[in-house]
């Protein structure tokens, strides 16, 4: 039976863990930072990085970009394993049946293997509410922006990658199939007023419901060998009858809050900014960001239905196998978690300060501390039942399913992530055709290891990491453009720290009483395992901004206690009559003036 369903079990119970944006970062710019971006969140992958950050975008933003890289990761060699497929970790000698295992979890050469990364990073922010609707009854609108955000990870090769991993065959936790799978941020960020803004969105996934039918026909039978010996011969012959899968769409929440203590205080009106000096430069640079990320799984449900028939034949003798079942193998396997990410929160903050002629330099700091609570890391494989099928003999059979090691047992973790940039602002001027500036960017983050001591039956393997990013960008404004251009490069290197455990003495020992020691499945021979490597990537990207020709007069956007404040553009409406004022009496229809007839067009 464990021939004829285990391929098809185990292909539900597929995992892969956090994507390249958890991994690398989303965008070039951001990329470039470190990843650190969580106060930051300007551009349209705050729908990932915090979906309160949109409501900072004034003006339809798409956002285009191309990431490629590779994982070099060590392999592991002499670990004990089923080398020839025969059912047994020994040899005919009583030796361990042991090779090289890869990185990449395939049976091959222990030389380094690459993991490798190559994908397109996609991202849309539209401004619903701000200068789209300022007239009429909704002209209380125009300074409470409500702003669409879209953040899409699409991997190159394939959509999304399914492998199922042994978890006492050695192999890398952190970076199965991450590569391999897309991933989608939707969100809305709202300004509530000066310097508050809120955002909420979701992750896409799916949940996956199997149905499996399968017939089998076995064929077994004893005859006398040339040297006079018993043989058994058997034969399986197996069909899918039915194989029904469902993709349902789900979500997982996600949310933020924003904070600009500087914009916060112009919101009231009786507060004199004080110009020229140094501390409100810096608070005007200053934001406190918050965001929250829900787990993201996909549960797999699955119902096999298994129909045995066939013969045995011994001594010239015929049983029917579909005499000794009552009924078919029903195993039905519920919640199998799969491409499973942790809940994760995050907070950061971001400063700096303009300086030089004309305050054309810009200095920005920012800092993420980022919480991810892999506690809540759930089993990898196939969880492990045992279940038996009465006979219409009166015995029974019995069935083993997954694999029983027990908990992952992982650790939460705190990731600390820093960026810094330099911008330069080479004309000092706005508009079409004089914008130009340049900025360099660099960060740095740890990423300390939530696997414990691997000492056990278990092989995740993993160490901690020292991530070093750079990158640059260039900022224009053709004549011709709707708006300015920004072009982006980044890239990222991640190192892991040489970590070597050494394995349980408990997991060598003469189980059978023949004198020969016997090893677990995934033991080193050397009674030790290493796990190093390094990961790079590269990323390259444009964003384009839509509407700045053909913008509204600019606003003073100075809400809150006060309300909507009119630009010095506009005039003001007439104050009511105070009483010392005698309101006219309104026109008859008789005394209506003709209204004056327009003014001749001036020459420009």
């Amino acid at each position: 039976m464990s021939l004829v369903t285990a391929p098809l079990l185990l292909a539900l119970a597929q995992t892969a863990w956090a994507t390249v944006p958890d991994t690398y970062g989303q965008g070039s710019a951001n990329l470039g930072l470190g990843s650190a971006a969580t106060a930051l969140a300007n551009d349209p992958h705050a729908a990932y990085y915090n979906p309160a950050g949109l409501a900072q975008l004034k003006r339809p933003t798409l956002t285009m970009g191309g990431i490629v890289g590779d994982d070099r990761l060590q392999g592991f060699n002499n670990i004990v394993y089923d080398t020839d497929a025969d059912g047994q970790l020994q040899d005919a000698d009583g030796y361990p049946n042991s090779g090289p295992v890869g990185a990449d979890y395939s049976v091959r050469g222990p030389d380094d293997v690459s993991l490798y990364t190559a994908g397109s990073q996609i991202g849309l922010a539209f401004p619903i509410f701000d200068q789209w609707l300022t007239s009429g009854g909704y002209r209380w609108l125009s300074n409470r922006r409500l702003t669409f955000g879209l953040s899409v990870y699409l991997p190159t090769a394939t959509t999304m990658r399914l492998q199922m991993e042994d978890p006492q065959t050695p192999y890398y936790v952190m970076f199965r199939n991450r590569n391999n799978r897309f991933a989608l941020y939707p969100a809305m960020g709202a300004k509530l007023m000066q310097g508050v803004y809120v955002g909420a969105g979701a992750q896409l996934k799916f949940q996956p419901t199997a149905r499996i039918r399968i017939s089998s026909y076995t064929t077994v039978e004893s005859f006398p060998n040339d040297q006079g010996d018993e043989e058994i011969e058997v034969i399986i012959t197996s069909e899918v009858d039915e194989l029904v899968l469902d993709l349902k769409p789900a979500m997982s929440p996600n949310f933020g809050f924003l904070f600009k203590p500087a914009e916060f205080m112009t919101a009231f009106t009786g507060f004199n900014i004080p110009e020229g000096e140094a501390w409100w430069n810096v608070l005007e640079h200053t934001s406190i960001g918050y965001s929250y990320r829900g787990d993201w799984g996909t549960k797999t449900t699955a119902n096999v239905t298994v129909l045995a028939n066939g013969e045995v034949s011994f001594d010239g003798e015929t049983l029917l196998l579909s005499s000794l079942l009552a009924e078919p193998i029903e195993i039905e396997l519920k919640d199998l978690v799969s491409l499973y990410n942790p809940p994760q929160s995050t907070v950061g903050v971001a400063t700096g300060f303009d300086f030089g002629a004309d305050d054309r330099n810009e200095l920005l700091v920012t800092l993420d501390f980022n919480k991810v609570y892999w506690s809540m890391f759930t089993e990898t494989t196939t969880p492990y039942q045992e279940m038996s099928v009465e006979a219409l003999t009166g015995s029974s059979v019995t069935i083993k399913v997954g694999s029983d090691v027990g908990a992952p047992g992982f650790n939460d973790t705190v990731n600390v992530r820093m960026g810094t940039s330099f911008a330069r602002d080479w004309t000092g001027k706005k508009g079409p055709g004089n914008v130009f500036t340049t900025t360099f960017r660099g960060g740095y983050g740890f990423v300390p290891t939530p696997v414990p001591d691997q000492t056990g039956l278990t092989n995740y393997m993993d160490s901690d990491r020292h991530v070093v990013s750079a990158g640059v960008g260039l900022r224009f404004f053709p004549r011709s453009a709707p708006g300015p251009i920004n072009i982006d490069l980044g890239g990222q290197y991640q190192q892991l720290v040489t970590r070597t455990v050494q394995k349980s003495a408990d997991l060598v020992s003469d189980t059978d009483g023949d004198g020969d020691p016997d090893y677990a499945r995934g033991y080193p021979l050397a009674g030790e395992i290493t796990s190093a490597g390094s990961l790079w990537v590269a990323t390259l990207g444009a964003t384009f901004e839509f509407g700045h020709a053909k913008r509204a007069p600019e606003r003073t956007e100075v809400d809150g206690l006060h309300g909507l404040v009119p630009a010095k553009d506009e005039p003001e409406s007439a104050p009511p009559p105070g009483p010392d004022v005698v309101p006219s009496a309104p026109p008859t229809p008789e005394t209506t003036p003709a209204p004056a007839p327009a003014p001749a067009p001036q020459a420009l």
